[in-house]
């Protein structure tokens, strides 16, 4: 472990890099408090940004990441207010847009047919969802 005292008198900038599984565990949330916080103008960058929204994924939103980029084409949690509200309120809500057709004419995506097929689900199938 590492304690106070025995950190260097310099913070120098740290990079971790890991799973959304593996940064919210209570260990690594430990290890940093051990270490007595992140560094000064720390970084986190999520990638696919909805997921932090997920309860056991929230530790990772700590109040000591100074930069905070969250990169996702679907930033908004399906059927979860709650987890929305903390991602966008986390991150500081949706700063670009980059819509699918804009995407299509810049030739990022290939044009595509999209077909919605709707099925009813069961309140079990629904809650289970």
């Amino acid at each position: 472990m590492i304690y106070h005292q025995e950190l260097p008198r310099e913070r120098l900038p740290v990079i971790v890099v890991g799973t959304y599984s593996e940064l919210s565990k209570s260990t690594v949330a430990n290890l940093i408090s051990d270490a007595g916080g992140l560094p000064e103008r720390s970084l986190l960058i999520a990638d696919e940004v909805y997921a932090t929204g997920a309860e056991v994924y929230r530790r990772i939103l700590r109040g000591d990441f100074c930069y905070r980029p969250g990169l996702s084409a679907t930033p908004i949690r399906s059927y979860d207010e709650e987890g929305t509200g903390i991602v966008l309120g986390y991150f500081g809500g949706i700063v670009y847009e980059f819509i699918l057709e804009d995407a299509i004419a810049a030739g990022i995506l290939c044009e595509y047919d999209y077909y919605v097929y709707v099925a009813a689900l069961s309140e079990e199938e629904h809650e289970k969802f």
